[in-house]
């Protein structure tokens, strides 16, 4: 089950997103994704911001910064599927939003 959040930009931009639990089974789809992690309040922190051509095989141990998404105590994945894979919206995207949301591991 997925619960909807926006996320804003450096550039005032606002990027609709559904977050779901690292526990679920997340699809092999081209889009952008971020690891959150959530604390007692309930707010999410940005740890992590990227675009990938297969979100579900990005979201791995083999992910050069597990360690770092395990640190800062990754909870959840936010993804922004990208139906037209278009890679240069996506890069623009990510760039704005790491640029806003100054994730940890990034």
């Amino acid at each position: 089950m997925s619960t909807s959040h926006t996320f804003v930009g450096a550039s005032g931009v606002e990027y609709p997103y559904e977050i779901f639990s690292v526990e679920d089974a997340l699809d092999a789809v081209a889009g952008n994704y971020i690891v959150l992690g959530r604390w007692m309040g309930g707010d999410y922190s940005p740890i992590y911001a990227d675009e990938s051509a297969d979100i579900k095989g990005a979201v791995t141990g083999n992910h050069e910064s597990w360690g770092c998404f395990l640190e800062n105590r990754m909870t959840h994945v936010a993804v922004h599927i990208d139906s037209d894979d278009n890679l240069q919206a996506r890069q623009d995207e990510v760039s704005d939003l790491i640029a806003g949301l100054r994730p940890t591991c990034n």
